[in-house]
């Protein structure tokens, strides 16, 4: 749980989730800033899981920003995030304070509009 100690030595509150399917049921649990997720996950993976919780947010207001962590650069994949309502994807490996840096833009509701 490294980046659960990184987000929380800067300040941040984390509920972790194994797979996909936790990550939609912390969600549906409700007070959530931004969920960081990653594109290949066990039961249900991280698109299914953005996707899900777009569909939840959908009967809500508000928008919760959605990071996709990867290991993938493909193109595929990059256009799969954006398609599955990601608003950012971060390729591993990434820096530590390029993490630190993405979240804290994402929570403090800053959206340029890149996907990248």
């Amino acid at each position: 749980m490294y980046l659960v100690a990184l987000l929380e030595k800067e300040g941040y509150t984390c509920i972790p989730a194994r797979n996909g399917s936790e990550a939609v049921e912390a969600f549906r649990g409700g007070g959530i800033s931004a969920v960081l997720i990653d594109f290949r996950m066990p039961i249900m993976d991280g698109l299914e899981a953005v996707r899900e919780i777009r569909r939840l947010e959908a009967t809500e207001e508000g928008h919760v920003p959605i990071i996709m962590l990867t290991a993938y650069d493909e193109e595929r994949d990059l256009e799969a995030s954006r398609a599955a309502g990601a608003d950012r994807v971060l390729r591993k490996p990434f820096s530590e304070i390029g993490l630190v840096e993405m979240v804290a833009h994402a929570v403090s509701g800053g959206r340029t509009g890149k996907f990248d």
